[in-house]
Order: C-alpha cells, then sequence, then structure tokens
C-alpha cells in the first residue's frame, strides 16, 4: 500500500474542485487504486509523461481534468 502526499497546489486544487462542483468521488476512486497499487482503468488514460518530467505519470479523470502522480 502506498501513502498519497499532497502538495499545497493539490490541497488548493481540490478546494477549487468542490467549489465547481466537479464529482469528488471520481478523485477518490482514482486515488484509492494507486495507494493500494491496482491499475488504473483503461478509461483513465493513464501514461507515463517524458521530458523534464518523465518521473510522473498523468491520468484523466475527466477530458477536462487531469492528475499528475509520481508512485
Amino acid at each position: 500500500m502506498y501513502q498519497i502526499l499532497f502538495t499545497n497546489k493539490m490541497k488548493r486544487d481540490v478546494k477549487r474542485i468542490k467549489k465547481g462542483g466537479k464529482n469528488i468521488a471520481k478523485l477518490v476512486d482514482v486515488l484509492d487504486s494507486l495507494s493500494t497499487g491496482k491499475p488504473l482503468e483503461s478509461k483513465y488514460r493513464d501514461h507515463q509523461l517524458s521530458g523534464n518530467i518523465s518521473d510522473f505519470k498523468e491520468c484523466h479523470i475527466e477530458p477536462d481534468w487531469l492528475l499528475i502522480y509520481r508512485v
């Protein structure tokens, strides 16, 4: 099981997302899968990034809502 650490920016973004009316349950589902080490469903289009941020991965919670993370 992995431990999830939130940056200050992530904390602010979550507050903004809640105010914007997005479904936080989708984010919780993704974070739950990541914390237990399960692979994400294909609908999240999980992929490795390249370039200066090649240590990170990205998934699409919704088409306009992305999560960038590192395991």
